[in-house]
């Protein structure tokens, strides 16, 4: 991911990473911010719209490496 024109990383803290996913190379819009953390990976979109390109992209760049568990999605009244 580090190398893919697509994501930045924009946090690297003790083993624990933060990336951007953009839509495009111009990195205009962001799609996803994905998580790294102890083997696992959780990729956080505003919609499913996004949800969907993101999941398209991380299966391209990280094929068998990456196993898809569950779809969750999160009402804002849920985060007050």
């Amino acid at each position: 991911m580090n190398n893919h024109p697509l994501f930045e990383c924009s946090l690297e803290e003790g083993g624990s990473y933060v990336y951007k996913l953009y839509e495009t190379e111009a990195k205009e819009n962001i799609i996803s911010e994905i998580v790294l953390c102890d083997n696992r990976l959780e990729s956080e979109c505003l919609n499913d719209v996004d949800l969907q390109a993101a999941k398209k992209v991380l299966q391209e760049v990280l094929g068998d490496a990456i196993t898809f568990l569950q779809d969750e999605v999160v009402n804002f009244e849920d985060l007050l």
